[in-house]
């Protein structure tokens, strides 16, 4: 679902303000990025792992410290995959989806990782009681 939104975002800045500067591609994935993570993070602690706990302080934390790691590394790999098919595709949008779903494939491993393993860890504090 996030990263639904995370495109949706993305189609809806390429429709309104068409671009094929790769930085302003980027400023775009920034945006989008960050609305579909936020949606993530909702999605997995309630639906993916089934966490019934309230948010505490410290996932929204490590989840800001997480979306701080992600934002640059998924507009690398969007830069890198814009200048690759700028020559390729003609198409604004077209062009645009193609960079964002090359970042998006390798980007979503990372992030579910990143959430499973480091966001949502348990410590011992955060046992339920029995």
């Amino acid at each position: 679902m996030n990263t639904l939104i995370d495109v949706l975002m993305l189609n809806v800045l390429l429709w309104r303000f068409p671009t094929n500067n790769v930085q302003v591609l980027v400023i775009y994935n920034s945006i989008a990025y960050s609305s579909g993570a936020v949606s993530s993070f909702f999605l997995n602690k309630y639906w993916t792992f089934g966490r019934k706990q309230r948010t505490t302080g410290r996932e929204v934390v490590r989840f800001a410290i997480t979306l701080s790691l992600e934002i640059p590394y998924s507009n690398g790999l969007v830069w890198l995959a814009g200048k690759a098919l700028q020559p390729l595709i003609a198409n604004v949008t077209l062009w645009g989806n193609a960079s964002k779903l090359v970042a998006v494939a390798v980007g979503a491993v990372i992030s579910y990782t990143f959430m499973r393993f480091w966001t949502f860890a348990s410590g011992s504090h955060d046992q339920p009681k029995k």
